[in-house]
């Protein structure tokens, strides 16, 4: 006992406390192989089949949803110009036609001028002044047209809306529909690239659901995002420990409403678990729920 004893005060502290860890760690590993989780139900093996509820709910996948919100949002934008643009060609299509000409002064040309600037490019916005129907009347814009330079104090023939005094064009010809275009076209380019790339990412995930694997992954955290307010950003790792990356799916709260260690199945295409779907949703939608 003695000997033992001072066997155990001579002894290196480094070696007791490799020992203790090895033994907790042959412990672990030892226990491991027995401790099961309990798997919800699979779900159907591929090729699954895509109902009209399953094609509803890949539109509103948050990545695909995304796209086709910002492509209606641009579409309805262009709309907007388009329509604008075109009851101020409508307008001014009826001056050039029914307007009465008045003689109107360059009170003001661009922001800040001097009363003695002349010869100045027709392209500068001007302030005109001029009478009509027993009132003075202060306007500003453009003298679309026109080529000629212009001064301060200079007076310019342009058309009135006798009925709305302060609508006017220097316009003697009708206007191009190229200015009616020409805003709506700008934008109308952004919404159809933002619906083509919003059609292949809900292409990818209809691909996914009906061809991807499934496998069980245990919920790891749980966040919510402004990107899809009424889901829950859910991280989740494999089961089976041999892929320790964290994958995130969005899970709508009204189907589900998961707790850190439950086991949820997830498809994804082989080697590519980031670009998971929630099996739950989708069974969910498919059997009508």
């Amino acid at each position: 006992m003695f000997l033992a004893a001072r066997r155990v005060r001579s002894a290196d502290p480094t070696l007791i406390w490799q020992s203790l860890a090895s033994n907790l760690l042959r412990v672990f590993m030892t226990a491991s192989p027995r401790t099961t989780i309990k798997l919800p139900p699979a779900p159907a093996a591929p090729p699954r089949e895509i109902t009209p509820a399953v094609l509803r709910r890949s539109l509103m996948e948050p990545p695909v949803r995304f796209w086709w919100l910002t492509a209606a949002v641009l579409f309805l934008v262009a709309i907007y110009f388009l329509v604008d643009r075109s009851l101020n060609w409508v307008e001014e299509l009826h001056i050039i036609r029914s307007g009465t000409s008045v003689s109107a002064t360059i009170t003001q040309i661009g922001q800040d001028e001097t009363a003695g600037r002349s010869n100045v490019s027709p392209d500068n916005e001007v302030d005109l002044q001029y009478d009509f129907g027993g009132s003075t009347y202060h306007v500003n814009g453009f003298l679309e047209g026109r080529t000629d330079s212009i001064s301060l104090k200079q007076v310019v023939p342009i058309k009135i809306d006798p009925d709305k005094p302060d609508h006017w064009t220097y316009l003697t010809d009708v206007p191009p529909l190229t200015h009616v275009m020409l805003s709506a076209g700008l934008v109308a380019p952004f919404a159809i690239a933002a619906g083509i790339v919003g059609f292949m990412r809900r292409r990818r995930v209809l691909r996914i659901w009906r061809q991807g694997i499934a496998n069980p992954f245990v919920v790891e955290t749980i966040r919510q995002t402004a990107l899809a307010p009424s889901s829950r950003y859910v991280g989740c790792r494999s089961t089976d420990g041999r892929d320790m990356q964290l994958v995130w799916v969005f899970i709508p709260r009204r189907l589900a409403d998961p707790k850190p260690g439950d086991v949820l199945w997830l498809i994804h295409p082989p080697m590519r678990a980031t670009m998971a779907l929630p099996a739950l949703a989708y069974e969910q939608q498919r059997a009508g729920k």
